[in-house]
């Protein structure tokens, strides 16, 4: 998959740069992002350590404190960092090299409290940020900004691409041969079903279903997708590699809606970039 050498490449300038020290990384759940970038850190040969996700700012410093020269630290499910201004400087601080430090990455912790490591530490690693979603804000705007940024949005095509890729995997599944099935039927539904929330943990359950109930699997799976709304369609369209009159062509294909429909949703999930589009008719 192309996003895997994206994001083994951005791990490399991470790792080498004396100017850039955060990757953020954002995409729709369940596409392997975590397990993506330690891989990808694996094949570096890097020296990383997964840290889990954080709620309070006070633990997020105390963390970044035991951080060693060159260590990457992944903080994964870490979207509500962003809305925490503490959270953030305590980022800041520790991504962004201060004139006034001497150019050391100094984090510093106010107050009083007897549960913190240390009152100010100089951050010497690296940090990857994964979340599924990136509340934006002027504060995380402007962080972003001085980060590696990548959101990972995978059209149905790459999307399917992955799941029929997973499937093939004997770590995961002891039986490849009903995991490809299952694949198979997810990629197939794709149009019937929200593709946004069709993911490798779909896979996963999907397998699972599959295992215990092997006459009535397709059956059951289908009742726990939720449906595609023109919405949805609209969107997974727009990530594709389809001129606007093929994405209005399969629009129509698959919701039985007129062109004007299409382009009236298209409208008002894209905004302006889906005004004055060409025509069908010509």
């Amino acid at each position: 998959m192309n996003h895997f050498e994206t994001i083994r490449d951005l791990l490399d300038v991470l790792i080498a740069s004396e100017e850039v020290h955060v990757l953020a990384l954002e995409s729709a759940p369940g596409l392997g992002k975590s397990s993506t970038v330690e891989g990808a850190l694996e094949q570096l040969g890097a020296r990383f350590r997964s840290v889990g996700s954080y709620s309070t700012s006070l633990h997020l410093f105390n963390t970044l404190s035991t951080a060693k020269k060159g260590e990457v630290l992944i903080l994964d499910d870490c979207a509500g960092l962003f809305g925490n201004d503490v959270a953030m400087a305590i980022l800041k601080g520790a991504t962004w090299a201060s004139a006034g430090n001497g150019g050391a990455r100094k984090v510093r912790w106010g107050s009083t409290t007897s549960l913190k490591a240390t009152d100010e530490f100089e951050f010497v690693g690296k940090l990857v940020l994964i979340a599924n979603h990136i509340p934006r804000g002027e504060d995380t705007r402007a962080f972003l900004q001085r980060s590696l940024y990548f959101n990972l949005s995978l059209s149905n095509g790459e999307l399917a691409e992955l799941l029929i890729e997973a499937a093939e995997s004997e770590q995961h599944f002891d039986d490849v041969k009903l995991a490809r099935k299952v694949a198979a039927f997810l990629v197939k539904s794709m149009d019937k079903f929200n593709a946004r929330e069709i993911n490798i943990r779909t896979l996963r359950k999907g397998y699972e279903i599959a295992r215990f109930k092997p006459t009535r699997w397709k059956e059951l799976l289908s009742s726990i997708l939720p449906a595609a709304t023109p919405e949805d369609l609209v969107r997974s369209l727009a990530v594709s590699k389809l001129s606007v009159v093929a994405q209005a062509r399969e629009f129509i294909r698959v919701t039985r809606m007129s062109e004007r429909s299409f382009y009236n949703y298209r409208k008002a999930v894209l905004g302006a970039n889906g005004r004055n589009e060409p025509s069908l008719r010509h």
